[in-house]
C-alpha cells in the first residue's frame, strides 16, 4: 500500500522532470508558490524527500491561507514547464494510483480546492487539467498530510517511477493548455490587513455536501475578556469605497485624481440610502463582512454589493445581499454565481434560520436574480476590460455553452455568550476559543439538515461565522461609528 505525502508527490514529479531540474530547484519552486517561503537548503530538501522532516508550520500556514487560484496561476506558469511533456500522462497516472492505494485516505475525502474531486471520484476519473490536478494535490499534501508518515514507503518512489506507468498513458485525457488569464476579474477588497483583523478558529464541523462548500469561523482580537472592534472598524473604513462603488466608478475617481475622497463619497451614499444597520439598505454590518469574506477567503470577486443592487434602475429587484463570481482554474471551466445572505443576531441558531429564509427567497427569485446580473453587464457598472471578462465567464457561448452554477455565500454573526468576566484573561481566551469550536461543531449538523430538508443539496454553500460580545448591540454601534450617524 502506498502513502501519499509531500515527499512522494515531489518525487513523482521529479521522475518526470525535464533535464536540468534538480531536487532542490523543484522543491524550492513548489514551496515558493505562495511567494512567502524562503529558499530551503540541500539538507532540508534531502530530509523532506526522505520523509525524515515535516514541512514547517509556517509554510503550511502560508499555503493554507493563500488563494488557491493564485497558486494555480503560479503552477501554470512555473511548475508545469518543469515536467517533460512526454511524461505528463505517466506522472498523473502515477499520482492517481498512489492516492488510490493509500488506505489512510477515505473514499469521501475531498482532495481538491479547485476541482471537486474525492478519492472515490478519482478512481473513475480519466480526464484531467494538468495544472489543476498538480495544484490540488500539492495543496492537499502540504495542508492535510504529515510528511513523516511516508517514511516507510518513500524508497519505492524511484527516479524512474513515472516510466512504470508509460504503457498506460492512453488511459487518460490530459489538458495541458495554458490557462486563459484574461478570464480572471480582479478583486476589489484591500485585504492586506485581513489576517491581522480576523483569526480563523479550527474546528471539526462539516456540512458533508457533495458540491464544493466551506464552513469557517473567525474571531477578532480579544482584550480584557472581550472582543475588540478597533481594528475591524479601521478595516471597514479602508474598504468602504470598494464595497459601495463599482470598479468603473472607482476608476473614475482614480482618473480624476480624487481617489482619496472615495471613502467619504461612499459614506454619503450610504447615509442617503438609509440609517446605520437598516435592513435591506446595504448599511448592515453583515453585508459588509460577507463582501470581505467572499473576496478574501473564498476568492470570489464582487460583481454587485447590496448598495449597488439597491441603486440599479429598472424593475429587476434582487433579494440578495450581494453577488460574487467564483471561477475555478482561472478559466471558464467551472464557474459559480455566489448570491449572498447575512444575519447577525444574539443566537447562532436563529441567525442560521434567518439566513436560510433569505436563501429560500433568493432561490425562488432565481430567474430574476440572474436577470439582474445579466443587465448590469451592459450598463457601465464595469470598465470595458472587466466587462469583456465577465461576459466570457457568465454569458453562454459556443466555446462555453453552460451558465454558471448558482451558489450561496452566508455570513452569520452571534453573541458568544461566555459570561465569565472574573476569569484571568488567558483562561478566558482559552474558554472563548473552545466555545467557538463547540458552537460551530454543534450547528454544522443543523445547517446540513436544513440544506437537505429544503432540497438544496444541488447548490454550493460557503458559510463564514463570527462571534461578537453582544451581537445585536455591537453591530449597530459599529455601523454608527463607521457612518457617523445615530441609530
Amino acid at each position: 500500500m502506498g502513502c501519499f505525502c509531500f515527499a512522494s508527490y515531489a518525487k513523482i514529479l521529479l521522475s518526470g522532470k525535464v533535464q536540468g531540474v534538480t531536487n532542490i530547484s523543484l522543491c524550492n519552486k513548489l514551496l515558493g508558490s505562495v511567494g512567502e517561503i524562503n529558499s530551503i537548503s540541500d539538507a532540508s530538501v534531502s530530509h523532506l524527500l526522505g520523509c525524515t522532516q515535516n514541512i514547517s508550520p509556517y509554510t503550511i500556514d502560508c499555503v493554507r491561507k493563500a488563494d488557491p487560484n493564485v497558486i494555480l496561476s503560479y503552477f501554470d506558469k512555473e511548475i508545469v514547464k518543469l515536467i517533460n511533456e512526454n511524461k505528463r500522462n505517466s506522472v498523473v497516472i502515477a499520482l492517481k494510483e498512489l492516492i488510490l492505494s493509500d488506505s489512510s485516505i477515505s473514499g469521501n475525502t475531498r482532495l481538491g480546492k479547485l476541482d471537486d474531486i474525492t478519492k472515490d471520484s478519482l478512481a473513475k476519473k480519466d480526464s484531467f487539467i494538468f495544472s489543476v490536478f498538480l495544484t490540488d494535490l500539492f495543496l492537499y499534501a502540504v495542508i492535510n498530510v504529515e510528511n513523516k508518515l511516508g517514511k516507510s514507503k518513500i524508497k519505492e518512489i524511484t527516479k524512474k517511477y513515472a516510466e512504470l506507468f508509460e504503457s498506460r498513458r492512453n488511459e487518460i485525457i490530459l489538458d495541458t493548455s495554458t490557462l486563459v488569464a484574461t478570464a480572471n476579474i480582479p478583486k476589489t477588497l484591500k485585504g492586506k490587513n485581513f489576517d491581522k483583523v480576523f483569526t480563523e478558529v479550527s474546528h471539526t464541523g462539516k456540512l458533508g455536501l457533495s458540491n464544493p462548500n466551506q464552513l469557517r469561523i473567525f474571531r477578532l482580537s480579544m482584550e480584557n475578556n472581550e472582543f475588540s472592534y478597533e481594528d475591524l472598524l479601521s478595516f471597514l473604513k479602508t474598504n468602504i469605497g470598494r464595497y459601495v462603488y463599482s470598479r468603473a466608478k472607482i476608476e473614475n475617481f482614480r482618473v480624476s485624481e480624487e481617489l482619496e475622497s472615495v471613502g467619504l463619497e461612499a459614506l454619503s451614499i450610504m447615509n442617503k440610502t438609509g440609517k446605520p444597520d437598516e435592513k435591506g439598505t446595504g448599511n448592515e454590518l453583515g453585508e459588509m463582512l460577507l463582501y470581505a469574506f467572499l473576496e478574501q477567503v473564498l476568492g470570489a470577486p464582487k460583481l454587485l454589493s447590496k448598495v449597488e443592487l439597491n441603486t440599479l434602475e429598472g424593475n429587476n429587484k434582487s433579494n440578495s445581499d450581494c453577488v460574487h463570481l467564483l471561477t475555478i482554474d482561472g478559466a471558464t471551466r467551472y464557474r459559480q454565481l455566489v448570491f449572498g445572505a447575512s444575519n447577525i443576531v444574539g443566537d447562532l441558531k436563529n441567525a442560521i434560520d434567518n439566513a436560510f429564509e433569505s436563501i429560500v427567497g433568493i432561490e425562488k427569485n432565481k430567474k430574476n436574480e440572474l436577470r439582474v446580473v445579466d443587465s448590469t453587464i451592459f450598463y457601465h457598472v464595469f470598465d470595458k476590460d472587466t466587462t469583456d471578462r465577465i461576459k466570457a465567464l457568465i454569458l453562454p457561448s459556443k466555446l462555453n455553452p453552460d451558465r454558471p452554477d448558482t451558489a450561496f455565500g452566508v455570513f452569520l454573526g452571534y453573541s458568544l455568550g461566555l459570561n465569565e468576566g472574573d476569569l484571568p484573561n488567558s483562561e478566558f481566551k482559552i474558554k472563548a476559543i473552545k466555545k467557538m469550536e463547540e458552537d460551530i461543531n454543534y450547528q454544522a449538523t443543523y445547517m446540513a439538515k436544513k440544506i437537505t430538508d429544503l432540497g438544496m443539496n444541488k447548490y454550493s454553500f460557503y458559510f463564514y461565522v463570527m462571534p461578537f460580545n453582544d451581537a445585536p448591540i455591537d453591530k449597530k454601534e459599529i455601523m454608527c461609528n463607521l457612518m457617523g450617524g445615530v441609530y
